[in-house]
Parts: C-alpha cells; structure tokens; sequence
C-alpha cells in the first residue's frame, strides 16, 4: 500500500506476482485509488517497489501489463525505462470498443543507470 508521510489514505497499491526467480523475472500491478491527487505519490511507490523487487530478489526485468487506455499513465515509456516487449492486438472491449494490451518490461540495466543508488544503498554494499 502506498501512503504519503502525513497521512495514512492510500494513494495506491503496488504488488509483485507470477515471479519466475530461476529466470528472474516477475510482474507488477499497479491500483490507483480513486480521489488521488496525482503528486507523484504512485509513481513514488512504483519505484520504490521496483527498487525493493531488484535488490532483495535479483530480478532482471520487471514485467507490467497495461491495456491500451491506460498506457498514457506510463509517462516513463518515452525516458527508456519501460521498453515495449509485446502486445495483444484489441484485446480488451471497453467503452464501445476494443483495446490492445501492452507488455512493458523495465529492464535491471536500464533502471540502476537512471535511479542509480537514489532509493539507498543496495543489500551489501
């Protein structure tokens, strides 16, 4: 669950799942809580999420998968940190009409080159 410093109301919930950590990958959803005033509090999460799941697990890509209609909520797609690995073509109907499915991998490499040690220290170190 993420939450600002000041106050316990959720902004939103981030979680990790079909983890394959012999080939060290794994996917991670993400749930925007209706009413969040949008002040990078999710994207903050997000982060600190994807730091957590890299360092403790040792996971090369982080997979997220996003329906067409949603995909404009990933403003990091053009910074190179989410690289675009596949998609269902209309793959989802919602209002009146059908959506592809993006898969968008954020790669190990790709992540410590723009966030570096920002989120702390790795396990170690």
């Amino acid at each position: 669950m993420v939450t600002s410093r000041t106050s316990p109301r959720p902004v939103s919930c981030v979680c990790a799942y079909s983890a394959d950590l012999a080939s060290r990958f794994a996917s991670m959803a993400v749930l925007r809580v209706d009413g969040s005033d949008g002040d990078g509090l999710m994207i903050e999460g997000v982060a600190a999420f994807a730091s957590y799941l890299f360092d403790h697990f040792d996971l090369r890509k982080i997979y997220f998968e996003v329906p067409a209609y949603n995909a404009e909520l990933f403003s990091v797609r053009g910074t190179g940190l989410l690289r675009e690995e596949g998609r269902f073509v209309d793959h989802f109907y919602y209002g009146g009409r059908f959506w592809d499915l993006h898969t968008f991998a954020m790669h190990r490499s790709d992540w410590e080159a723009a966030v570096g040690g920002f989120f702390g220290p790795r396990e170690g170190t």
